[in-house]
């Protein structure tokens, strides 16, 4: 959605932001067999499926198509990592909040460059099993620099 329903008394800038966003709420259930895994719990939700995943985007994109940038925020709550066996309770990845920046320039239609900032929050990934961390893993922010070329060839 375009943000010019708030008003623009300054010549129609407003109209080059935009938000955007999606919300989902699901659920899975996976029922193994007896296949000989020594599954603790043969009923349960699906590997890396979370039963709730938000994402909102605040973005500019200029009237002459050179310039676009976006501040992205992620979110999903637990999700299952790793199916536990011979009576060791399953291992859940525990929620991860991302925060992006992206910024592109297109000065010709042959040449691009974009940069992302990604985790600015510095969020770090942990892996529970019974309430206690097995695994921990700061992923810090990082950056990344991309250029394009595009030489029109077949």
């Amino acid at each position: 959605k375009d943000l010019s329903f708030l008003g623009d008394r300054l010549g129609g800038w407003i109209e080059q932001f935009f938000f955007a966003g999606n919300l989902t709420f699901s659920d899975s259930q996976l029922v193994v067999g007896n296949v000989g895994l020594n599954l603790t719990n043969n009923e349960r939700a699906m590997s890396q499926h979370s039963d709730f995943v938000s994402n909102v985007q605040l973005g500019f994109d200029s009237f002459n198509a050179a310039h676009s940038w976006s501040l992205v925020y992620n979110s999903f709550s637990e999700r299952l990592f790793f199916a536990g066996i011979d009576g060791a309770e399953d291992a859940f990845e525990q929620p991860f909040d991302s925060l992006d920046f992206i910024y592109s320039f297109y000065p010709t239609d042959q040449f691009s460059f974009k940069l992302r900032f990604q985790n600015i929050l510095d969020e770090r990934t942990e892996i529970e099993q019974r309430g206690v961390t097995i695994l921990e893993q700061t992923l810090g922010p990082t950056a990344k620099l991309e250029f394009k070329w595009d030489l029109g060839g077949t």
